[in-house]
């Protein structure tokens, strides 16, 4: 329960993340907004207040400490496609063939294709993919 409750925070901050479209923040990346001190010349950033609240939603590396990533192992397994769905292959077709029956060889050929329900998961635990 816990493990799905991280999940679901690093879920909606990506979500977040990704709904920052770039043109929003376009005044605050120029060199007009970012002030040289006369002493140091080090750039000073102007105060929290001054920010939108959005902006500070770019900051999930410092509030989480990690990037998100793909879960290695599902990556390897599944293929998303330009639909959303995700194509997956059948188990137990790499050996011991001989006792299986044609029908069963034939169907395990074909790819198969993740339920609605279970690709939700999926994409949680693919988000860059």
């Amino acid at each position: 329960a816990e493990y799905m409750g991280k999940l679901n925070r690093i879920a909606k901050m990506w979500a977040l993340f990704r709904a920052t479209s770039s043109a929003a923040l376009a005044p605050f990346r120029s060199a007009s907004f970012a002030k040289l001190t006369p002493v140091s010349n080090q750039v000073v950033n102007p105060p929290p207040s001054k920010l939108p609240s959005s902006i500070w939603s770019l900051d999930l590396v410092r509030n989480f400490g990690y990037k998100l990533k793909n879960h290695s192992g599902l990556a390897k397994r599944v293929k998303k496609l330009k639909s959303g769905k995700y194509k997956c292959y059948s188990c137990g077709m790499r050996h011991k063939m001989a006792g299986k029956t044609r029908k069963v060889k034939r169907a395990g050929g074909r790819p198969g294709y993740v339920t609605e329900t279970l690709s939700k998961h999926l994409d949680r635990l693919l988000p860059n993919l």
